[in-house]
């Protein structure tokens, strides 16, 4: 499932790095006044100015980043039902809505059944 995840990840990646450095021009433009902000290498600027924008920079980038992977995770556990951090869902987590076969319920169907049980719920003998 993680290999499904990817492409996902790399498209909602892109689309946060694009809003990130939109915010990040609107942000500097409001603070300094200028259209563009200063790099590391200009002489034109003070280095207080340049670590100001470099500290801008990464930290609108890391809230936005943080904020799209964790929408991405989210939108990908609802539609397949598949937690990246938990490996599957666990049958007693799923347990009230086994037998529905769409809408809401069907998101935490359990595709396979743990050790020792049957696809019933009954442990084996």
């Amino acid at each position: 499932m993680k290999l499904l995840y990817k492409p996902l990840s790399l498209v909602v990646s892109a689309l946060g790095g694009v809003l990130a450095g939109a915010i990040f021009k609107q942000s500097w433009k409001a603070i300094s006044g200028e259209a563009e902000a200063p790099k590391a290498t200009s002489t034109e600027h003070t280095l207080r100015e340049v670590l100001l924008a470099a500290a801008l920079q990464g930290a609108i980038f890391g809230v936005v980043k943080a904020a799209f992977e964790r929408g991405g995770a989210e939108v990908f556990h609802r539609s397949t039902g598949y937690d990246l951090e938990k490996k599957r869902i666990s049958s007693a987590e799923a347990a009230p809505f086994r037998g529905t076969g769409s809408g809401r319920a069907a998101r935490y169907r359990v595709r396979r059944c743990p050790p020792g049980r049957r696809a019933s719920g009954r442990a084996r003998r």
